[in-house]
């Protein structure tokens, strides 16, 4: 019995460490995508129908986050499908509503990765003229992960109205630059 218990007691201790590294939705941002897509259907989620319009290498989710509805764009490598990126997207036709979400994130992203040996590195710069918080994650000077705050909007055409959106992205340590990523996915 007292085997059994420090077993159940390493196997604790494993998972809270793997736990520190980068998550959304308390799902660990590593792994392949058909294991973090049982994750989040098991926590009642569900592949959006945006899905089919994405090129090999990413996958939607519609989810909720602090309580409002949010898509979940995930990316991974096409070769080993393993994840490296995750987006949470909040859309609104008036930007103002997405404020006090960008203001609630910015100060919680800072202390997304938690643990012993955990240093948080953050700096603001500029994407399409708004704000975008920067936030690296180092442990025992070790790089990983990251993760960003910025807005984006989609202007209005003949059809539709501005879309503002706030986007909460986090990047693992295995995740490419963005411009090998934006050519390896288009």
């Amino acid at each position: 019995m007292k085997r059994y218990i420090v077993i159940l007691l390493l196997i604790v201790t494993v998972f809270s460490c793997l736990a520190e590294d980068m998550a959304v939705l308390g799902i660990p941002l590593s792994g392949s995508i058909d294991s973090f897509s049982a994750k989040l259907k098991n926590q009642g989620y569900r592949i959006s129908p945006e899905s089919k319009k994405l090129p090999i290498g990413q996958r939607a989710f519609e989810v909720r986050f602090a309580g409002e509805e949010a898509l979940l764009l995930v990316s991974y490598f096409k070769d080993t499908k393993e994840v490296y990126d995750a987006v949470l997207t909040f859309s609104s036709f008036n930007k103002s509503e997405l404020t006090p979400l960008y203001e609630l994130f910015k100060k919680k992203l800072g202390d997304k990765v938690k643990g012993s040996g955990v240093t948080i590195s953050a700096e603001i710069d500029k994407f399409h003229g708004n704000p975008m918080w920067r936030y690296k994650y180092s442990r025992n000077g070790k790089y990983i992960g990251a993760s960003y705050i910025y807005y984006w909007d989609i202007p209005a055409d003949e059809n539709y109205d501005t879309i503002y959106q706030l986007n909460i992205k986090y990047r693992n340590s295995i995740a490419p630059s963005f411009e090998d990523e934006y050519q390896y996915l288009f």
